[in-house]
């Protein structure tokens, strides 16, 4: 979520500035329960404050001066906009969630490093004290483009919060949020239809589980396009785009969008867009601006393999790491002894053990050669089959080295590290302390200074550190060289 770091510098003051709403009506009443549980809910602040509980990862988030009215749009296939005031919100939150906590992604500005920061959250027990205009929610951590999870009361200003549907646990769903400096909706020829144009692109989109899932990752806008059809496969998604309009004003559009076009050339993606409701004043173009893009399937169609290699004249102890999200974890190596997220096995010289996953599941792990994954050792860091964004590797160097190790991923070769120090220029390696690849963030086994960190910046490093790879099938070979 780093990527999201110039999300949207929103220069409202609530109060102070107009809220300028286009393509929205109120096409469904508080009445109706049955639209509560499709709805994505947009809420807006003055500022507000996150709160350590001193649990790990647990938080009090609090809205202040919040807006006292909703706005919401429906997941799809409907297509149904308008808005409702914040203590109906509060007071159908058992409707709308049931038992399952809901998901929210909010953008705010922090004054003091002037920068505008993300989270990727999940909530539960809103309380909204009208007279006072706070609404607080209890906020389990689940991402952020913070450099460390705030261990202290965190401050911020002019939030804004989408709060997702719910999906079944059955039918896996994602939201996708994109940046861009200037966003149009310019109409066509055909009556009610627009080009919605996204200019001075960010190259990145983030995607977000609707809950009960709880992964999010980054991946590219090529990749994103390319998989458009099989995200919405059954129906276009709604989205809200919002950001700040000419007069000064916080603009926001709800709609409809299809068929996007992504122009490299000239940093820019079109959709075709149809307002969500009624139009309600003139169309205008939006300035830093976010397009939050309701939830798509998951259907990757991927089918790669991977397997580790010992080159060396000797046997090699193989240990590793699965993440909590992977769905191919020790239990599916007869041959891994240790527990459920974490085993180790003996390779022969000269040989070769592939991964068992006939079904092509999702693989998520790290794994280190003659040393445990952490302080000390070089790993290779590999998601596979990832049914949402592109498959990603990497060999790091970032907590020490122990070994040469080499990626060959269909033709394309990640590393070898030349050792702890001197890995500027080695493509798909992370250097020693460099866990910003082009800068020295929070190493947990030290640094040797940014020196050894890649040139240009954390998301356009001159040689990069990771490997996307775009192509749905081959082999993922892990060398532990001679």
């Amino acid at each position: 979520m780093k990527s999201l770091r110039k999300l949207l510098l929103m220069s409202l003051v609530l109060g102070l500035l107009g809220i300028t709403l286009f393509g929205c009506a109120d096409s469904g009443s508080p009445s109706t329960p049955a639209n509560l549980t499709m709805r994505v809910n947009l809420l807006t602040a003055t500022d507000g404050t996150l709160s350590p509980t001193g649990q790990e990862g647990e938080y009090v988030l609090v809205l202040k001066d919040v807006l006292p009215d909703a706005l919401w749009y429906t997941d799809r296939p409907a297509r149904e906009s308008g808005e409702e005031t914040v203590e109906y919100f509060v007071s159908a939150w058992p409707t709308s969630y049931g038992q399952v906590d809901p998901n929210a992604v909010m953008t705010f500005y922090l004054p003091q490093s002037e920068t505008t920061e993300g989270i990727f959250v999940r909530v539960k027990d809103p309380e909204y004290n009208s007279n006072t205009g706070t609404l607080s929610f209890q906020a389990t951590m689940l991402n952020s483009t913070l450099n460390e999870k705030p261990e202290s009361i965190l401050a911020f200003e002019n939030p804004v919060m989408s709060v997702l549907n719910n999906v079944s646990e059955q039918n896996e769903m994602s939201s996708f949020a994109q940046y861009c400096e200037t966003a149009t909706l310019e109409p066509t020829a055909t009556e009610g239809v627009y080009i919605l144009s996204l200019d001075e692109l960010d190259e990145e989109v983030f995607w977000t589980d609707n809950a009960p899932g709880h992964r999010s990752q980054i991946g590219g806008v090529d990749f994103f396009v390319e998989q458009w059809d099989k995200q919405f496969v059954d129906s276009p998604p709604n989205a809200s785009i919002h950001g700040t309009t000419d007069n000064g004003e916080f603009g926001l559009y709800l709609l409809t969008i299809t068929d996007p076009k992504h122009d490299k050339e000239h940093n820019r993606v079109e959709y075709t867009a149809t307002l969500l409701g009624e139009e309600a004043g003139s169309l205008s173009r939006l300035d830093s601006t976010m397009l939050f893009i309701d939830a798509g399937a998951c259907s990757s169609g991927k089918q790669k393999t991977v397997t580790i290699t010992n080159q060396q004249g000797s046997s090699a102890t193989v240990n590793i790491n699965f993440a909590a999200d992977s769905e191919i974890t020790s239990k599916d190596l007869g041959f891994c002894q240790g527990s459920d997220l974490n085993c180790s096995f003996t390779l022969d010289a000269k040989a070769s053990k592939t991964i068992p996953n006939p079904d092509y599941k999702y693989l998520n792990f790290t794994l280190a050669f003659n040393a445990p994954v952490g302080c000390g050792s070089t790993k290779t860091e590999v998601t596979v089959n990832n049914p949402k964004w592109y498959d990603t590797m990497d060999v790091s160097v970032v907590d020490g080295f122990n070994e040469k190790i080499q990626i060959n991923a269909n033709g394309t070769q990640l590393g070898p590290p030349n050792g702890k120090l001197g890995n500027q220029k080695v493509f798909g390696v992370y250097p020693y302390g460099c866990d910003g690849c082009a800068s020295v963030l929070n190493p947990p086994c030290g640094d040797a200074g940014q020196g050894e960190c890649k040139g240009g910046t954390q998301y356009n490093p001159d040689v990069k550190c990771h490997y996307q790879m775009n192509q749905n099938s081959g082999t993922i070979e892990l060398i532990l060289l001679s």
